[in-house]
């Protein structure tokens, strides 16, 4: 399965939050998959070859046969990451097992107001 793309906006000194829902197709039906335990991680990085990267906090929200993740930032951590355009993904995992679940481009807009 190829990843899902989607972009994100994010306001640099704002709390950031956003849930997905993982869906999977089954005998062509779209239907939430079950993510009874999975876990979930997700970082951005300047560049994919760089060696600076910011991780979200990742939850697999319950019930778990929901499908649902929420990736947030807090405003702390915000505040401290240069404005500009990052690369992200999200993957979910279980043991050796991992899943790139999406993958896009984060703009990290700059914070005028300190």
């Amino acid at each position: 399965m190829t990843a899902g793309k989607y972009n994100l906006i994010i306001d640099q000194g704002s709390d950031f939050g956003h849930i997905f829902t993982i869906n999977q197709n089954v005998n062509g039906v779209k239907t939430p998959r079950d993510l009874s335990g999975w876990q979930a991680r997700a970082s951005m990085r300047p560049t994919f070859e760089s060696t600076t990267s910011h991780d979200f906090d990742c939850v697999v929200i319950k019930p778990e046969l929901a499908g649902k993740i929420k990736m947030s930032l807090p405003a702390a951590r915000s505040t401290n990451i240069e404005a500009g355009i990052y690369q992200y993904d999200l993957e979910i995992y279980k043991a050796s097992n991992v899943t790139r679940i999406l993958q896009g481009v984060v703009t990290l807009t700059r914070e005028v107001t300190r």
